[in-house]
């Protein structure tokens, strides 16, 4: 039996987690997963978890030893069942060989810290993975989750997203420390004594604090500790924070100092202080000891404030406090070492940080290793209505939308008949990033982000951009809309997966070959003439697409006088495709 433990993120181990961990005969995982695992046996071996095949091998190799040698644990982060090491450990063992312990997510993790849920985000991994599709993800929908690896981390994603109008939120080292919170931006003291900051958001602030204090205590230890001998005993207070705060939500202050005292066994306070700026803290004191002399105090203070606006914030900063007491106590001094996993209760740690910031910030940034996840807001639409169905929303109950459902110009828009055999043939979805050229009114750019896809329509006049924005703003969708024209233009955006050219009257053929040569899957063109079907045709050979189309030609229901129907026939219309056929080795579709 194989035991997956998750930790990392924000809850302590499982009774039934420690007690495998504490005999188990291999231990797997990453260095500070390792580090942490105090509790397993000394005689246990340890692999570092780097790549997942020496990792794999060594676990095999265990499991065929004799009976007796303990279980084999792999420590994770977080679920390892979500986007994690489960999988491979099934498809190389079997599920039915697993005993897992999730932990909590690193996205649930920091979706919880800036208050939102998360049941309607779009959850992507750029880990191991091209960052293309995280960014067409992200450039889509308004709320995503993006879990980073190197070369896909908040700079590089930053970098992608810099004209998208997100906000990205990065928490790095979940479950290891005390964080700020979620506002407009980071401020921090620049001496100790005094925290300062002013949050014009709503959302929660948590200022960080120091402080000193004395007390003396006497008295016997209990819980994870004795209390015979003589000691110092410490006490906890406070530090004052000052500063304003009109954002609505909670205000944290926690405070650390230094005291002395003599006495016996371990002494435990908790007295009230007065925190000057906008609400009341209360600390606490928790004092051990062995031997006489110098101890070391801390304590947090916990206050509340009130306001309203939009936004979360962080600050933090030290100040003073002092407390004392004396009775009996607590002594952490003899207490057992902790099983590995996350800080003892389910609120931030002293490590962590969760920041929130533009992405031209995120870019010019060297991240480090222990970003946990990004997530990617529009914060214009974050709160969705109540959803049935998790992740990405569903796709729309229509598409091939009657040309009514758009505002456009002298009838100058792609019939829906046309459209719904070019969205068949571009075939649009989440993750991709499509073309619209000679948008007009973007109809076609609309449908395809209605589809799930991150959309660029290019057109070339003022009042057609307009339009496109007008569209796409009606139906809820995000379309970056690019003035100007091909094929001029698209060298200054993103490689696409599918493209629409909808225009180019004598440009076409060149527009054609500079889209052919780029778009990774398919290239739908659209023609009212027919001398331009040819070129258009080579154009798409040329580029290596296998080429294929229709004359397409409908006719609709029209009213007649007397209560009686006709035909009314639309323009015929030319479409042109062309696919990039996969990739082959050794005669296999790559």
């Amino acid at each position: 039996m194989i035991t997956v433990v998750g930790t990392g993120t924000g809850a302590p181990l499982s009774p039934d987690a420690g007690a495998a961990l504490a005999g188990a005969g291999l231990v797997v995982g990453g260095r500070r997963h390792l580090a942490a695992a105090t509790t397993m046996p000394d005689t246990a071996e340890r692999v570092v978890l780097g790549p997942l095949a020496p990792a794999l091998d060594a676990i095999e190799q265990f499991l065929e030893k004799p009976e007796g040698q303990g279980r084999v644990v792999v420590l994770a982060s977080g679920d390892p069942g979500f986007f994690g090491i489960v999988r491979a450990l099934a498809e190389r063992f079997g599920a039915e060989r697993l005993e897992v312990h999730p932990g909590v997510s690193s996205v649930a993790t920091a979706f919880a810290r800036i208050g939102l849920t998360w049941d309607d985000a779009v959850v992507v991994s750029a880990h191991g993975r091209d960052l293309r599709t995280a960014v067409n993800v992200c450039r889509a929908h308004p709320k995503v989750a993006v879990l980073t690896g190197p070369g896909s981390g908040p700079a590089e994603l930053g970098a992608a997203l810099r004209s998208s109008g997100r906000v990205l939120v990065v928490a790095s080292a979940l479950g290891a420390g005390a964080v700020s919170a979620l506002g407009a931006d980071a401020t921090s003291a620049a001496a100790p004594g005094a925290a300062s900051g002013k949050d014009a958001g709503a959302g929660r602030r948590f200022v960080s604090g120091s402080g000193s204090g004395s007390g003396s205590g006497s008295g016997s230890g209990s819980g994870s500790g004795s209390g015979s001998g003589s000691g110092s005993a410490s006490a906890a207070a406070p530090g004052a924070a000052s500063g304003t705060d009109t954002g609505a939500g909670r205000r944290f202050v926690s405070g650390s100092g230094s005291g002395s005292g003599s006495g016996s066994g371990s002494a435990s306070a908790s007295v009230p202080s007065a925190g000057s700026g906008t609400g009341a803290d209360t600390g606490s004191g928790v004092g051990a000891g062995s031997g006489s002399g110098t101890g070391a105090g801390s304590g947090a203070g916990v206050g509340a404030s009130s306001g309203a606006g939009v936004g979360p914030r962080f600050s933090s900063g030290s100040g003073p406090g002092s407390s004392s007491d004396s009775g009996p106590g607590s002594d952490p001094g003899s207490a057992p070492n902790p099983a590995p996993g996350p800080h003892p209760d389910t609120g931030p740690g002293p490590g962590e940080r969760i920041e929130r910031i533009t992405p031209a910030e995120a870019a010019a940034r060297d991240w480090g290793p222990a970003v946990s996840v990004v997530l990617c807001l529009d914060e214009s639409r974050v709160l969705s209505p109540v959803r049935t169905i998790a992740g990405p929303p569903p796709g729309p109950a229509q598409w091939a939308l009657e040309e009514g459902e758009f505002a456009h110009r002298d009838s100058m828009i792609t019939k829906f008949e046309v459209r719904a055999l070019a969205l068949a043939r571009l075939g649009p979805r989440l993750g991709d990033h499509v073309w619209d050229i000679g948008a007009g009114s973007g109809s076609v750019a609309v449908e395809c982000a209605r589809l799930g896809a991150a959309v660029t329509a290019v057109e070339k006049t003022l009042d057609g951009v307009e339009r496109v924005r007008a569209n796409a703003a009606a139906h809820r969708v995000d379309v970056t809309a690019v003035h100007g024209a091909a094929p001029t233009v698209l060298s200054d955006l993103p490689d696409p997966d599918a493209v629409f050219i909808g225009g180019g009257g004598r440009e076409l053929p060149a527009i054609v070959t500079a889209c052919a040569r780029r778009a990774r899957r398919s290239v739908v063109v659209a023609m009212a003439a027919l001398d331009r079907v040819p070129a258009v045709r080579d154009a798409l050979v040329a580029a290596g697409l296998d080429c294929d189309g229709v004359l397409l030609q409908s006719s609709r229901l029209a009213p007649l006088p007397g209560d009686v129907t006709r035909l009314a026939a639309t323009n015929p219309v030319f479409l042109l495709w062309g696919v990039r056929p996969p990739v082959r080795s050794e005669g296999v579709a790559q």
